[in-house]
């Protein structure tokens, strides 16, 4: 979320994630074996500001690999959908939303 950064919570809520086992994805990918067979999950870190340069970045970094089964994007505010680019991802999961 974006309410951790301001209220200085961040270091934290990072720590206790990860000491419970949970894969945080800031700009980074896993891939998944499935019954079905790999899926390639890409977490896109919030971003204030430079919005479309980071979104732009990121999806040069981390390609869609053309071996995976589904390919998910994280993105924590569905306004940015917009700077993805048509087939890269097949789903993204959002949750940031106002109104």
């Amino acid at each position: 979320g974006n309410h951790e950064y301001e209220d200085g919570q961040y270091d934290d809520i990072v720590t206790g994630l990860k000491e419970n086992g949970v894969i945080l994805l800031e700009d980074q990918e896993v891939f998944i074996e499935t019954k079905v067979g790999k899926i390639q999950i890409l977490g896109a870190k919030f971003y204030f500001t430079k919005v479309v340069d980071m979104t732009e970045d990121l999806l040069n970094e981390f390609k869609r690999n053309p071996d995976v089964k589904a390919h998910f994007t994280l993105l924590h505010n569905p306004n940015h959908f917009k700077y993805i680019s048509s087939g890269f991802t097949d789903l993204v999961f959002s949750g940031h939303l106002h109104g």
